[in-house]
């Protein structure tokens, strides 16, 4: 089987774009504190997700070493999280 260069970089970008889905988790939080959370994490918007089959829901992408620091932060300050 000879696998021509495209191919070879289409199966290296797929497998680090696997890669840095793997460094993640995310957290399912209600519509209603889209705001509080988005000013808490300020720069870090580029993590906020639309779940687009969900109008109720947003989610947000953590770190998984950050993820427990995270969630306790949130329901610290009352936003309803469903991580």
């Amino acid at each position: 089987m000879k696998l021509t260069k495209q191919r070879l970089k289409e199966i290296i970008k797929e497998e680090i774009k696997n890669l840095n889905e793997a460094r993640y988790q995310e957290i399912t939080i209600s519509l209603d504190d889209f705001d509080k959370v988005r000013k808490l994490l300020k720069p870090k918007r580029q993590h906020i997700v639309k779940h687009p089959y969900s109008t109720r829901t947003f989610g947000l992408k953590v770190d998984k070493k950050d993820y427990n620091k995270t969630l306790e932060l949130l329901m610290k300050k009352r936003i309803d999280v469903q991580g």
